[in-house]
């Protein structure tokens, strides 16, 4: 009869350890091993009236026979308690990953911070590339219109350029190639709904 995956206690160890926590022994070689409390005291790096404590908490189980599981204590801890708080031996290597795991995490706040900082000044520049270009593209659609109608083309020119600056974005959009405008929606879709003029 076939084997099922699922009821290999070898692939059920293999698991565990996988995506166990790490320890300061390796729970594999403790499989099946029972000790006394005073035993788990040194493994752990406690005394044992502390391992008494913790079992009395609830935090480590005990077995019927009073012998403890070695890894079924340090994963019950590490479920029961806060890993930073305990200031057990054991738990060491994993405080340590914690500790640089928050400090990891404190660095790429502060490196997102930054990167937000410059995204939304790069975003202020683009935005007042834009209105310029578009009052630009704007001055020139009315300079055009003004001097084709036969008006003089410093005065064509003058008007267009009143037209056109501090008009607000929405106002412009109209006026010029709409292909530009597409284009700059692209690189900012709300452009024309947050003037920076207004």
């Amino acid at each position: 009869m076939k084997k099922n995956r699922e009821d290999d206690p070898g692939k059920a160890r293999l698991a565990a350890k996988l995506t166990a926590p790490p320890l300061g022994f390796d729970a594999e070689q403790t499989f099946g091993v029972r000790l006394r409390k005073a035993d788990i005291a040194r493994l752990f790096g406690c005394s044992p009236a502390r391992i008494t404590q913790l079992c009395q908490e609830g935090k480590i189980p005990v077995l019927p026979n009073g012998r403890i599981d070695p890894s079924q204590a340090a994963h019950a801890l590490l479920k029961n308690s806060d890993p930073k708080a305990l200031q057990l031996r054991i738990l060491a290597p994993l405080r340590e990953r914690i500790a640089q795991s928050e400090a990891d995490a404190a660095a790429s706040q502060v490196l997102l911070g930054r990167a937000q900082e410059e995204a939304a000044e790069l975003r202020g520049a683009l935005r007042a590339v834009a209105r310029r270009w578009l009052e630009v593209e704007a001055w020139l659609q009315e300079f055009q219109a003004r001097a084709g109608a036969g008006e003089e083309l410093d005065v064509a020119f003058d008007a267009a350029g009143e037209a056109a600056l501090g008009t607000p974005l929405a106002e412009l959009a109209p006026r010029v190639d709409p292909e530009l405008v597409d284009a700059l929606l692209v690189i900012d879709p709300d452009l024309l709904a947050e003037d920076p003029c207004n």
